[in-house]
């Protein structure tokens, strides 16, 4: 109730609003009851590199929650030698960053240039990047924040559109990221995804 409070200030004020504030307002009302089914739920008229154009009683496309499961082996490389093992990426560097809550939207683009400057790389050394679109302004913002070509992020789509398995986010998208690297030839490929408490992790991977 404090935090709702102190956004009717800003309104009243003229401050511009957290990206948290902008959320509650193209949300429905916590008391509207849901369309149903949700299939029912409209989609967006519009997304064009971010720029989102909802009609009032639209809300900001989300991922669905979907079930999903993951399952990853790390080693080094000695081992994966002397068990015969398939190396199929090595891990450059990995980074944490973080931000206040309100701008968990925008905490990878705080982590990825520190898991580059980890790694001795610039944005331009990198092939393809994956962003976890726990909401689709995920990735279209940082995309802008960093100056991202688009057409090298998230090129099977984001959790938007084909689902966020809770629990197992961070698995999907560095092996989809490694999936597009091998298809596409690249090399170096660039991981990154939020957390709900103002944080982001990133992970640099360089695919055999």
């Amino acid at each position: 109730e404090r935090e709702r409070e102190r956004e009717r200030e800003r309104e009243r004020s003229g401050r511009p609003l957290s990206p948290l504030s902008l959320l509650r307002s193209l949300l429905p009302s916590p008391l509207s009851p849901l369309p149903s089914p949700l299939s029912s739920l409209p989609l967006p008229q519009s997304v064009v590199l971010g720029t989102q154009s909802p009609s009032p009683t639209q809300s900001p496309p989300t991922a669905p929650s979907t079930a999903g499961a993951a399952a990853l082996v790390l080693m080094s490389r000695s081992q994966a030698e002397a068990a015969g093992a398939p190396i199929l990426a090595t891990i450059r560097s990995s980074a944490d960053a973080e931000q206040e809550p309100c701008w968990f939207t925008t905490a990878p683009a705080a982590a990825i240039p520190k898991v580059l400057a980890r790694a001795g790389l610039a944005i331009s050394d990198v092939d393809f990047f994956e962003i976890n679109e726990a909401f689709s302004v995920v990735s279209v913002a940082n995309n802008q924040l960093l100056g991202l070509d688009p057409t090298r992020v998230n090129v099977r789509g984001g959790a938007v559109s084909i689902g966020h398995p809770i629990g197992a986010s961070g698995a999907r998208i560095v092996v989809t990221l490694l999936s597009v690297l091998r298809e596409k030839g690249g090399k170096i490929g660039v991981a990154g995804i939020c957390n709900g408490g103002g944080g982001a992790s990133a992970i640099v991977i360089e695919a055999e």
